[in-house]
């Protein structure tokens, strides 16, 4: 009897209501290619969640698995999805008992902070799954375990692991075809490609290498031919995952390929470099290839910094590479981080001066929160460093030796006003006829009547709108109404839309702001741009006016700015 094979890949979840939100199966297609190839392929069904799933709230995503009945599902686990996929796992175990739960991908390392004490998934992976989904689904058919390090094991005591070092993945093994799902562009054309797998860096932050101890190249006639499946296919836009896209040994030839397989310009191609290797012959060749977008990452101009995290860089070099880009038309996004070993807020402020020199109109500057990721040489030396973080993703570095909490809040106050730099878009109105950022999932409720005690939460974006008469006067049992939604569904974003029909004291609000304030963080609310400065980003408070409003002006500013100073 052949068995069924589920990939889900939870999305990340963003306050941004436009429709281009992206979550690329890129993983799960490497995985069924390997499976394929290998002797358990012929006898497993393999589905993939369609998109339409990625909009859905917890209760929703368990009962569409559960009306599939897989035999297996496999998770691919990122930062921004891990506690949520655990959650998932922990009711998917009591619903569907003798489904085996595989969890891997990037967030997966031995020690875990969290994942291996929720004893959530039968099965975790570490690092490349190709080789090893096959063999542990054979595993568990004959109720066995693989020897393998990058593997553990449930049992009844805990998780147990092997030893056994796992064979590297050959990249040239797997060929896509422009028919394959797996690797065909998304409804918004746009497309991944590897070109190169491994890293010949050995970032402190970074757990690439300690993943990976080979790299491994595509031939520029390989990629060649990749490249001519996705324009066949209608890829718009091309985004390469290499790490560092111009550390191929062939590296202009790779070039010319890219060239030759857009002729008429139709795709665009975007990839993360090393700047200071470029040659003015380089970036003549990536503009005339299609390239839009660099990313450059700078990281620090410290030299202290930069020994301490091991990455050396030639400033002079960088800058150079830099301007050789933007000279050709092509946008630089570089990027800076904030939170390193050694940095201080005087070098982060001169890392800023440095970054001003370049144009406005083709270099986009970002600053990035170090990370304390699980299985880096950071992590696990942040102690011996006097380096604190936060706990649960995005394990965002709350403090260190060289700069102390309240200068990361200046820090970050200051980073965020400045005109130059990318922040995250805030809400534009919380107060107002209209709602410019309303969510598409609009739930309507009177507090004039008995509120519902448990109604349906189908979206993982939810805009509950409550109309009613002397709010204030109900504030505590809408309170109530507020909490328990969101404990019902705490990975939920959700939008409570008060709805009044005349001006209510403005208690009302400071009532509901610190129910909603009294409840965990939510991962988006721990990033640490919102948290540094006191925000709530995932659970929004707002109020929509009547029509014909009775409301003073100075109502509407006063309520405005209350709800400013809590949400983003």
């Amino acid at each position: 009897m052949r068995e069924t094979l589920l990939f889900i890949q939870l999305p990340q979840l963003d306050n941004d209501i436009s429709e281009e939100h992206e979550n690329h199966y890129l993983a799960a297609a490497y995985l069924e290619m390997a499976l394929r190839l290998s002797p358990v392929g012929p006898t497993l069904t393999i589905h993939r969640a369609p998109a339409s799933w990625d909009t859905l709230s917890d209760e929703e995503w368990l009962e569409q698995i559960e009306a599939l009945h897989p035999h297996y599902v496999a998770a691919t686990a990122y930062l921004w999805n891990i506690e949520r996929t655990l959650a998932l796992f922990h009711h998917l175990r009591r619903r569907l008992p003798r489904t085996r739960l595989l969890l891997g991908g990037p967030e997966i390392a031995f020690p875990h902070p969290f994942a291996l004490r929720s004893r959530a998934a039968d099965v975790l992976a570490a690092g490349e799954g190709e080789c090893l989904l096959p063999e542990i689904i054979q595993a568990l058919r004959s109720k066995r375990t693989v020897d393998a390090q990058a593997v553990a094991w449930r049992t009844s005591s805990g998780y147990w692991r092997g030893r056994r070092q796992i064979r590297e993945w050959d990249l040239t093994r797997c060929a896509p075809l422009s028919s394959w799902s797996g690797f065909v562009p998304d409804v918004h054309g746009v497309a991944s490609l590897e070109t190169t797998r491994g890293c010949p860096l050995h970032c402190l932050y970074c757990r690439y290498h300690h993943l990976r101890r080979t790299i491994n190249w595509l031939s520029p006639r390989e990629i060649g031919r990749r490249l001519r499946a996705l324009r066949k296919a209608g890829a718009r836009h091309v985004r390469l995952i290499d790490p560092t896209f111009n550390v191929h040994p062939a590296f202009e030839a790779v070039l010319e390929r890219f060239a030759r397989e857009n002729p008429a310009n139709t795709m665009t191609f975007f990839a993360e470099l090393r700047a200071e290797r470029l040659m003015p012959s380089h970036a003549d060749a990536l503009a005339r290839a299609g390239f839009a977008e660099i990313e450059a990452g700078v990281q620090s101009t410290d030299p202290a910094v930069l020994q301490a995290i091991g990455r050396p860089t030639d400033l002079t070099r960088l800058a150079k590479g830099i301007r050789l880009l933007t000279d050709r038309g092509i946008r630089v996004s570089l990027d800076l981080m904030l939170g390193l070993p050694f940095q201080t807020k005087e070098s982060v402020l001169r890392d800023l001066e440095w970054a001003l020199q370049f144009p406005s109109s083709h270099v986009r500057i970002q600053f990035l929160h170090t990370l304390l990721l699980p299985g880096t040489d950071l992590r696990r030396r942040a102690c011996s460093w006097g380096i604190r973080a936060d706990p649960l993703p995005p394990y965002g570095v709350r403090e260190t030796p060289w700069i102390r909490e309240e200068s990361f809040r200046e820090l970050e106050t200051l980073l965020a006003d400045h005109p130059r730099l990318e922040t995250d878009v805030p809400t534009r109105r919380f107060v107002g006829r209209t709602i410019p950022d309303l969510f598409s999932s609009r739930r309507f409720f009177s507090a004039d009547e008995d509120l519902p005690a448990e109604p349906p939460i189908t979206e993982s974006r939810e805009a509950w709108i409550i109309k009613g008469s002397n709010l204030y006067t109900k504030r505590r049992r809408l309170a109530a109404f507020i909490r328990k939604a969101v404990e019902r569904s705490p990975h939920t974003l959700w939008q409570f839309v008060l709805a009044p029909y005349a001006e209510e004291p403005l208690d009302l609000l400071d009532a509901l702001i610190k129910s909603l304030r009294d409840l965990p963080l939510h991962l988006n609310d721990r990033y640490p741009a919102i948290r540094l400065r006191n925000r709530l980003v995932s659970r929004r408070l707002m109020v929509q006016l009547p029509g014909k409003s009775p409301f003073s002006p100075d109502w509407i500013t006063e309520a405005e700015e209350t709800l400013r100073q809590v949400f983003y």
